[in-house]
Formats: C-alpha cells, sequence, structure tokens
C-alpha cells in the first residue's frame, strides 16, 4: 500500500460517513472511478467503522480469541479498525497487550491496549467497559494518561477490541523503586505533586481511580536537570477491566471487590464502593512505598501507627500527613489529593480545626472589624453569592514606553490563578470588554470613587483589580496590582511582583497565590494549569493578545489573522483555538468553528478544570448533534456556580422550551444587581416563540432601557435589533425601520462595522417585505459591500440571498439565479450545509416561477433532504411546501397532498406561523381543484389571518388575489372586485409586475360582470399583459385573466389566440394545472362563437383529462360549459 493510495482512501472513507443513509456506497463508487484496489481498501475501512458501532448491540461473529497465555498476535505493520498501524509489541498488561501504534490519520504515535476476551463475553461487562471509557476519557491532565477511544478490529477469522491511549516514554514507578531504590523527600516532592494533582483532576470529574498504585504511574523523563522527572497517572477507572491473572494481588472477579489490596483501603477491603478518599488512601501507600522502598504492613486490613515506623527513619516530617492520609475512617482523612500534597511540604494544618477554634478565629474577625477581608468562605454551591472581582487591566509605565501591551496576558494568567477553585467570582472578559468600550476606560493603576461605582453598577462587581507594569531593558518585569472595593472606593489590597518577561506564567502564578492569600482565599491553585493559559513563546503571545484585542473591538477578520499567527507560532496552546473558533463561530463558517473548538478541547488538558469545561461545551455546542452534551456540561458548571450569569446565560442560549424559561427564572432570582441584568431579558426575548411576537417586544424594550441606565451600549443595540425583528414581524414597519437605524447609530459609534451592515440588512427586509423593492435594494446592497470590506464571507453569502429573494419578487429570475450561484459558492467552500440547502431550496422556488419543474422539484427534494438531516424543522417546512406547490402545478394532487400535510405538520411543530400559512394555503387549493370548496375556503381564509397577523403584507395580498379569482368563480363579483382592489393596492408599483397584473385582472373582470364592461373595455384601462416576463407561473395565469377580459370586451378572436398559446406553453412546460384552465376558459368562450357539436368531444376530452389528475372543479365546469348551469349552492 503506497501512502498516496492509503491518503486518498483516508479522504474517501471520511466523506463517506458524511453521507446520507443508503448514499455512501454510491459516494464510494464513484469516487473511486474504478479504481478496485481503492474501492476494497475504502469499503474494508467502512466495514470496520461499522462493526464498531455495531459490537454492543449484537453478539460477536466469531469468538472473541483468548490472549491469555498466548504470544503477542500482533505484528508490525498490522493495520487495526483500517486506521492503527502497529509499530512495536510493547508489554503485556492488565487487561491484554499493549503495542505502540501510528495513528494513520494523523494522530501520531499512541499506545494500543487490547483487551482480554474473557472480560468481553458477558454484555453486562461490555456495557460497564464502555461506560468506563467514556467516563475515563473526560480526564483530560498533564498527569493524566489520556484515553482516547475504545474500537473494535473485524478481522477475517476474529473481533476483539482495543483502547487507544497516550504514548508515554519511561518506566512505571513500580520498576524505578526495584531498579534505583526509595526517593529522597526532596526527590519524592515534585512527582507526589504530580500524581496529587492527577487525582484532583480525576475527582474533579467525578471519576475514581480504584487502584491506584506504582504500577500505575509513570515516570516520564522531562530532560530538566532539575526535575528530571513528571509522573504520569494511567488506568483511571479501569481497575475493573483487568483481568483477573493479570497480577496475583488484583482482585476484580465477578462479586468480590476491585483493586489491589495492598493499595486498598479499609472501607474496600469490606466491599464498600471506592471513593475520593479511598484513592486517597491509595497515595498515602504510594507515598510511603516512594520513600521507604517498601509497603505498610497491614492488621486486619487496617495499617497500624506501629507500621509506619520505617518513615519517622526515612521522612520523619511526613508521618503526621501520613497518618491521617491512612486513616481507617475515610471522613478523617484529607479533603482532598491537593491538600494532603501541601500537608507534605508543610504549608497546611495536618488537620481541621476544631468547631470551638473555628468560632473563636471568627469571633476574632468580628471583633477585628474592617482589618478582615469579608470573602465568601462557604464553598461554590453555597447560596450566597460569592465575592466578585473584575480584572480591570495593567498600565505600562515602563521607562521605554510601550513595546507591545502585555496586560492581557497577565490578567489572563492571574484570571486563571484567583478563579482557580471556584470560590471567587470574576467577571468574565467579554463583560470587561464591553464595561471599558461603553465607559471609555483605560488601564490605569487605580479608579476614582465615582468610577468603581460606575463599573460597580455595569459589572455586579464588588472589587476591582487593576495596577501597571514595568519592563526593564533586561527584561525583568515589575508589577504592581491593587484591589479596590467598588462600594467605599477603599484599596483593600496593594501587593509588588518582580518576574520575567519571558516567564508571565510564573510571574502570575506567584502574584495570583499572593493575592489568593491577601484575600483569604482557600485552597491550592496548579500551577501547570496557570502556565498552559499562556501561550509559551512571545510570539504567539504578542498574536494571542492583538487577537483578543480586535475581537473585542468587533474587528473579526483582523482578529483570525493574529489567531491564525499565534497557532502557527504555538500550535499546542489550546486558548488560541479556543478564540479561533469564536471568530469562526461570529463569522458564520461553521465547520471551521468546529475543527477549531475541537482541537481546543483535544488541547486543553493542561487548563483548570473549569476551562477544560467550558471548551468541551463550546466544542459540543457547535455541533447540533451533540447540543445535549453541551447543555449537560453548562447545566452541572451553572449548578455549580449558581452566581455566574455567563454560565447561565449559555445554557439558556442553547437549552430549548421550558427549560430555557426554567434557567432564566433562576437568573432573575439572584440578587440585585444580578438578577436585574439586561442580558436576562434580551436573552428571553430572542427565545420567545414567534406566537409570543409581543412578549417579544416588550422584553427587548425593557431590555434596551435596563442596558441605557447603565451605559451598556451594545446591550441596547443588541435589544433594538431584537426589538425590531418583532415590530416587522407585527407589521409595525414603521417602528422596526426607527429601531434598526437605532441600532446601526449605535454600531457606527462603536465602530462596530459588522452590526451596521446587519441592522442595514434588517431595514433591507423591512423594505422588501412592504414591498419597497428599489429600497430593499439599495439597503441590502450597502450590507452586501460592507460584509466583503470586512471579509465576512458567511455574511456576504447570507446577503446575497436576500437579494436574491429580492430578484425573484422583482421578476429579475435570471439575475437571482446568478446571485444565488454567487451565494452557493461561498457557503459551499464555507461547508455550510444548513445555508445550502436554504439557498438551494430559493434557487428552487425560482425555477418554480420560470416554469422549471423538474428543476424547482429537484432542488426542493435536495433541499427538504438537507434540511431534514440538520434536524430544521423550520426549513425543512418550507422545502416541504415548494415540493408540495410543484407537485400541484404538475397535476400531481396527492403528492401535493401529502407533502403539505408533511410541512404543515413540521411547521407547526416548529412554531413557524408563517410556513403554517403557507402550507395551509397550498393545502385550500387543493381542495379547491378538488372541487371541496368549503374547505377550500376554510383553509385559505386560516391561512391569511396568520399572514395578516404576522405582518406578511404581500403574501396576504397574495392570498386575497387568489380569494378574489375564486369569489369570481363562484359568482360573487362585487366580493372578488373589492379582494382584488385591496391586493392590487397592496403590491403597489414596485412588486412582481405578473403579481401586478393578475390582482388587477381580477378587479377588472369583477367590474365588467357587475355592468361596468364599457369602463373595463375602454382604452387603457385594463391591465396590459407583461411583455415575456421572467416569472412564467404568474405571467401565464395573468394571461389567462386578460384574455377573458378581452372575450367580454368583443375581442374574442385575439382572446382564444392568447388562451391557445397559454394552454400550448402550459403543456410544454408539464404545467397542468395551468394548461387545464387555460384550456377550460378557451372552451367557456367558444361557446358562444360555435355550436355544441363542434366543441363537445373538445369538452368532454378536458373533462376526463382532468377527472383523470383529481381536478374536478375543472371537469365539472367544463361539463356545465355549454349548459350555461350556475354554480350550484352544494358546488360552492
Amino acid at each position: 500500500m503506497t501512502p498516496e493510495l492509503w491518503r486518498r482512501a483516508s479522504e474517501i472513507f471520511a466523506n463517506a460517513l458524511e453521507q446520507p443513509e443508503g448514499r455512501a456506497a454510491v459516494y464510494v463508487e464513484q469516487a473511486c472511478k474504478g479504481d478496485e484496489e481503492l474501492r476494497a481498501l475504502v469499503e474494508r475501512m467502512l466495514g470496520d467503522e461499522r462493526a464498531a458501532g455495531e459490537l454492543f448491540a449484537r453478539p460477536p461473529a466469531f469468538p472473541f480469541v483468548d490472549q491469555e497465555n498466548e504470544p503477542p498476535r500482533l505484528t508490525g505493520g498490522d493495520v487495526l479498525a483500517g486506521r492503527y498501524r502497529i509499530v512495536r509489541f510493547l508489554q503485556t498488561g492488565g487487561m491484554g497487550e499493549v503495542y505502540e501504534a501510528e495513528d494513520l490519520r494523523g494522530g501520531g504515535a499512541v499506545a494500543l491496549k487490547t483487551i482480554r476476551a474473557r472480560r468481553m463475553r458477558d454484555p453486562a461487562t461490555v456495557a460497564r467497559f464502555k461506560r468506563e471509557v467514556s467516563l475515563a476519557k473526560q480526564v483530560t491532565h498533564p498527569n493524566v494518561c489520556r484515553i482516547y477511544d475504545l474500537h473494535v478490529h473485524a478481522g477475517d477469522h476474529e473481533e476483539f477490541l482495543f483502547l487507544t491511549m497516550e504514548l508515554l516514554a519511561g518506566e512505571t514507578l513500580a520498576d524505578h523503586l526495584e531498579r534505583v531504590g526509595p526517593f529522597s523527600e526532596t526527590e519524592a516532592l515534585p512527582l507526589i505533586e504530580d500524581m496529587a494533582a492527577a487525582l484532583q483532576a480525576a475527582h474533579a470529574r467525578n471519576v475514581i481511580h480504584r487502584d491506584f498504585k506504582s504500577r500505575n504511574v509513570m515516570l516520564v523523563a522531562t530532560g530538566d536537570a532539575q526535575r528530571p522527572w513528571k509522573a504520569v497517572v494511567t488506568d483511571f477507572g479501569l481497575a475493573r477491566l483487568a483481568g483477573p491473572n493479570s497480577n496475583a494481588t488484583t482482585l476484580t472477579e465477578p462479586g468480590l471487590v476491585f483493586g489491589t489490596p495492598d493499595y486498598m483501603s479499609p472501607e474496600q477491603l469490606e466491599g464498600a464502593s471506592a471513593t475520593k478518599a479511598s484513592d486517597l488512601y491509595a497515595l498515602a501507600v504510594v507515598v510511603f512505598e516512594m520513600v521507604t522502598g517498601e509497603r505498610p504492613e497491614r492488621v486486619r486490613g487496617s495499617i497500624m501507627a506501629s507500621s509506619l515506623a520505617p518513615l519517622e527513619v526515612r521522612a520523619p516530617s511526613w508521618v503526621p500527613a501520613l497518618r491521617q492520609c491512612l486513616e481507617a475512617n475515610p471522613a478523617e482523612r484529607f479533603g482532598s489529593a491537593l491538600e494532603f500534597a501541601e500537608a507534605l511540604r508543610g504549608s497546611r494544618k495536618r488537620r481541621p480545626a476544631p468547631r470551638w477554634v473555628a468560632v473563636a478565629v471568627l469571633a476574632a474577625m468580628a471583633l477585628a472589624g474592617s482589618a478582615a477581608f469579608p470573602w465568601w468562605r462557604a464553598g461554590p454551591n453555597a447560596s450566597r453569592l460569592r465575592p466578585s472581582i473584575a480584572l480591570m487591566g495593567f498600565q505600562n509605565a515602563s521607562p521605554a514606553g510601550p513595546e507591545g501591551d502585555l496586560s492581557p496576558a497577565i490578567e489572563q494568567g492571574l484570571r486563571t490563578a484567583i478563579r482557580y477553585g471556584g470560590e471567587i467570582r470574576v467577571i468574565g472578559g467579554e463583560t470587561i470588554a464591553a464595561l471599558k468600550r461603553d465607559l471609555s476606560l483605560n488601564n490605569q493603576p487605580e479608579f476614582s470613587a465615582a468610577t468603581l461605582h460606575r463599573i460597580r453598577r455595569y459589572a455586579a462587581a464588588q472589587y476591582v483589580l487593576c495596577g501597571s507594569y514595568n519592563v526593564e531593558p533586561g527584561g525583568e518585569l515589575q508589577l504592581s496590582i491593587t484591589v479596590q472595593d467598588t462600594a467605599s472606593g477603599n484599596t483593600v489590597v496593594s501587593i509588588d511582583q518582580t518576574g520575567s518577561q519571558r516567564a508571565l506564567g510564573d510571574l502570575a502564578y506567584t502574584a495570583g497565590v499572593r493575592l489568593r492569600k491577601e484575600l483569604r482565599v482557600s485552597g491550592a491553585v496548579d500551577l501547570a494549569a496557570v502556565q498552559a493559559s499562556l501561550p509559551s513563546n512571545p510570539g504567539a503571545l504578542r498574536d494571542y493578545t492583538d487577537g483578543l484585542r480586535e475581537m473585542q473591538l468587533f474587528h473579526f477578520t483582523e482578529a483570525l489573522r493574529f489567531f491564525e499567527r499565534a497557532i502557527q507560532s504555538d500550535p499546542g496552546f489550546a486558548p488560541s483555538h479556543r478564540a479561533l473558533a469564536d471568530v469562526f463561530s461570529e463569522l458564520e463558517y461553521g465547520e471551521q468553528a468546529k475543527e477549531e473548538a475541537e482541537t481546543a478541547y483535544r488541547l486543553a488538558v493542561s487548563l483548570s478544570p473549569d476551562e477544560q469545561a467550558e471548551i468541551e461545551a463550546q466544542y459540543y455546542s457547535l455541533s447540533k448533534s451533540d447540543w445535549p452534551r453541551a447543555v449537560a456540561i453548562y447545566r452541572k458548571l451553572f449548578e455549580r456556580y449558581p452566581d455566574n450569569l455567563e454560565y447561565g446565560l449559555r445554557l439558556a442560549d442553547i437549552e430549548e422550551g421550558p427549560d430555557v424559561l426554567l434557567t432564566l427564572k433562576k437568573l432573575r432570582a439572584l440578587p440585585a444587581p444580578l438578577g436585574n441584568d439586561a442580558r436576562i431579558d434580551l436573552e428571553e426575548s430572542e427565545a420567545s416563540s414567534v406566537s409570543d411576537v409581543r412578549q417579544r417586544r416588550a422584553l427587548a424594550a425593557a431590555a434596551a432601557r435596563e442596558a441605557e441606565q447603565i451605559g451598556a451600549r451594545v446591550l441596547v443595540a443588541r435589544a433594538h435589533i431584537s426589538e425590531a425583528y418583532a415590530s416587522r414581524i407585527l407589521g409595525d414597519y414603521s417602528q422596526a425601520v426607527a429601531q434598526y437605524e437605532a441600532a446601526k447609530t449605535i454600531y457606527a459609534g462603536l465602530g462596530d462595522e459588522s452590526g451596521v451592515a446587519n441592522a442595514l440588512r434588517g431595514l433591507a427586509t423591512v423594505q422588501w417585505q412592504q414591498g419597497e423593492l428599489r429600497r430593499a435594494m439599495q439597503f441590502a446592497q450597502q450590507a452586501l459591500q460592507m460584509f466583503r470590506n470586512l471579509q465576512s464571507r458567511a455574511f456576504e453569502a447570507r446577503t446575497l440571498n436576500l437579494i436574491g429573494i429580492i430578484q425573484v419578487d422583482s421578476d429579475r429570475l435570471a439575475d437571482a439565479h446568478a446571485t444565488y450561484e454567487n451565494a452557493l459558492k461561498i457557503y459551499r467552500e464555507l461547508r455550510a450545509g444548513e445555508m445550502i440547502a436554504t439557498v438551494t431550496l430559493n434557487r428552487g422556488f425560482a425555477y418554480l416561477q420560470e416554469g422549471k419543474l423538474a428543476e424547482a422539484k429537484a432542488d426542493s427534494q435536495e433541499a427538504a433532504r438537507l434540511l431534514e438531516s440538520l434536524n430544521n424543522n423550520y426549513g425543512t417546512a418550507e422545502a416541504l411546501n415548494n415540493l408540495g406547490v410543484v407537485f400541484l402545478e404538475s397535476g400531481d394532487l396527492k403528492n401535493a397532498q401529502t407533502e403539505e400535510e408533511r410541512s404543515l405538520e413540521l411547521a407547526q411543530k416548529s412554531g413557524d406561523r408563517s410556513a403554517s400559512a403557507l402550507a395551509q394555503r397550498s393545502l385550500g387549493e387543493i381542495a379547491w381543484e378538488r372541487g371541496e370548496r368549503a374547505r377550500a375556503h376554510s383553509l385559505v381564509e386560516i391561512a391569511l389571518r396568520t399572514q395578516m397577523e404576522v405582518g406578511e403584507r404581500a403574501m396576504a395580498a397574495a392570498t386575497q388575489s387568489l380569494l378574489a379569482d375564486w369569489a369570481l368563480d363562484e359568482g360573487r363579483p362585487a366580493v372578488a372586485q373589492a379582494l382584488a382592489e385591496k391586493a392590487a393596492n397592496e403590491f403597489g408599483s414596485e412588486a412582481s409586475p405578473a403579481e401586478s397584473v393578475l390582482a388587477r385582472a381580477v378587479r377588472a373582470l369583477a367590474m365588467a360582470r357587475q355592468g361596468a364592461k364599457a369602463e373595463v373595455c375602454k382604452v387603457g384601462s385594463a391591465p396590459n399583459p407583461v411583455e415575456r416576463p421572467e416569472n412564467r407561473l404568474y405571467a401565464l395565469r395573468a394571461a389567462i385573466q386578460i384574455a377573458a377580459i378581452e372575450g367580454s370586451c368583443g375581442a374574442g378572436k385575439r382572446a382564444q389566440d392568447e388562451l391557445r398559446r397559454a394552454a400550448i406553453e402550459a403543456a410544454s412546460r408539464h404545467l397542468v394545472r395551468l394548461q387545464l384552465q387555460a384550456r377550460l376558459e378557451l372552451l367557456k368562450m367558444q361557446a358562444g362563437y360555435r355550436t355544441s357539436k363542434q366543441i363537445t368531444g373538445e369538452q368532454e376530452a378536458l373533462a376526463s383529462e382532468a377527472s383523470a389528475h383529481g381536478f374536478v372543479r375543472v371537469a365539472r365546469e367544463a361539463m356545465n360549459a355549454l349548459k350555461g348551469e350556475p354554480i350550484s349552492e352544494a358546488e360552492k
């Protein structure tokens, strides 16, 4: 197999997985183009993928091969699951064999562990195994061996499970102790801190190791002489999966406990479930083993005090901490692994203070008054609000002047250090950026009392952190930090910290630890997490902070360039990928955003647990199919930090149905000013359904008022946009225009060109809805030019789509096709599946208006398929409506009925009243053609009411024109005239020429039938047909109506010629409905000029053909044409 063959196969395989059900085989056949070797390889890869998905739902095709007591069965070059190439055998492990393998999809080297067959024969074990792996995958930390995924390999004669994991180069701690002997305290402490950090990360995810021991700790060389190794913990949560014979002292048989007895806690040995405290017990045993070279002796499962005697010699200062961590009662052990590590460093008390001591301390603090800093100490789930702090940046006070702004980097490091553990609520960076922009604030060493009060009102911050920094010529950095109380204006903390410009992470860590101590915040800070919050080199740091600045200024294209450069300099820095995902999302580059979010998720192993969770939620929220996982993550974060407004708002933003209102209710219940935040009203406004549009407008107006009171201009503009949308739906167009204009003015003042362009697009939409097509086009063209200047490709395409719609309504269908093609080109480049489907649907509508039914049907079906696969009920309903109309015009009433009923069901399910009205109108037209006049009227009148209620004046006018035509057919010319006049007036001079002609033609016929024939027939009074309009569907309808006018005015021959031409064109375009109507009108007209014998054959032929298609109305009117019989009341 050549590398090029593998590359091509991998590419086709990946694309095949994206194909809809039943289409993958066709795609592979076309993509391989007759290359049998290539196709065979792709089909093998797809077979492996299918096998992996089916494994847990069926018994194995072959008996699992038992690996125990067998030589390694995999050899170098073997490829598993079409993806992993074996490099070499490493060892036999607890679960099976361990190999080094290469991920052929570009993932690099991995460790590959096969799973012993005996463990997988029981379905319950398989299910448990899958659960354990899913949990273990969530633990991401530099001191944890990362589990990547679970796979199945289906070979020719066997199939088996295997895990892929991070490949570690080193030896186990157990092997090192056997080879070298015990460590000194100095040597052991850094490794103990690593192991404690690994357990802390796992416990934060509620993952218990269960079998922590020295053989599950790898020592990996660092290349640093000061700290030659780091400890990496392996096999998290997988203890119960190990084979029974892998270690004679491992208990994993059914009915027994899980773990290795020498390391197990007393409660585990007694059969109780393992807990975090059990892992801490095992950690203490490993620490004992590290410094003594042996394990402590047990008496009836417990470790006695006398067993710690060797420790008194090797590490006497550690005895109290070890004794506490080895307590038989789990409640007496330390609260966390980090607390234990701190105790070994001597920085913590060995036991919690007795209650009387804590009371005495609190009393002393109360007597001390202002000398005690009033920080919240109840833990993150307490009902009271946590203290909140806003990091306002640092002024560059360097003698040489500004040379790159280091403030964002210092802020980021400090933010990680201060918020670690969750005892302080740090105001989000986006909120701070908006605050500084709205209140026109710069970085300052300290703020005045008046400014502090404004910050408090805006961000609900109790404290402000600010200061300055000074970079000396040699690179030394002096940082001055001030913390001010926003209520009193007093300075409560002031510290100076010196460090290196090249080691900002260390500087931020040290300063953060000092700040936490000054602020009396408990808990340790993970140095690795602080260091991981900053890029690894100055160039990446500069580009990353510049990108953040540009993003906060809404300069997304510039931000994109900076973040891409930062990633080029430091590809392993997760926050750069996260920020780039945010930029791509703002620019609506959906697939690129998801790819960057996935990369950030994969690289986030060193960040703090909360930051990892945020990145994971971002990744899943960008994938609609994984939204429930994003919701679950944000829900957990919000439950843990119920006073975190950002978490609550993000949760509400991605929730659905009543869950949104429940979350917003919780936010409103927060004490002021958090519970009064304008963003809560705005979120509820934007979440309101179409049926609650008045409430949406009221909530948006309230949000605007609240935001104006604190000077939050961006929020005011957002609220105006939401209010304008609601006003537009309500048909209050003047108010919608005023609100879009107000938003445009604010965005212009902020320098937010993207906001200005979006407001212009809103104005274009309002003008289009009013039928003011020239004004609509002017606004849309302005927006288009701005988006092009911003290089905002997605919004450029979105605006092109709107322009195409305006062109269709302007009867410029050729221009519309060119516009839609330009939009589709962009969306294909962006891989924006949903928007590709939307534009395809609109293009299908244009084809329908041209009378190109085959093209319209193909586009409508493709759009419906794509939108349905994306769970877009709104779009799918519109596509099915379009498809139903295609079937109606082609004379297929059965399929038309089916598609319109599906459309109505989806529209009602999604709460889309506009789409519901379209489907009801189409169903009414189908009923009319079937001769079900009462049902037809009921459906179309419901549709008309809905269109008028939601403010769709142009659509309502078209429906009124339809009802006018029906009234004329029913012998009610006065009603027809009134309806037609309303429609004609609404269309005005700019609406579709054919639509306008159609309404005016019905009005003229109604007037003629009421005795005003002379007025109608005088020169210039009847509507003139449009010469070869591009909109052939409406043009043919208008031609039929105008011919009827001409016939009534005595121009019978010309009228009949027009009807024949219309029938011929309709037939050539397979427009059966219009062909039948033209022939019916011709038959009625001929009845006045020819004998019944001459036209009886045509009459019978028309009635027969109409009946065959189910057009009962046409058949009935054809048979009554010669009799001159009026329509009966029953037929009405």
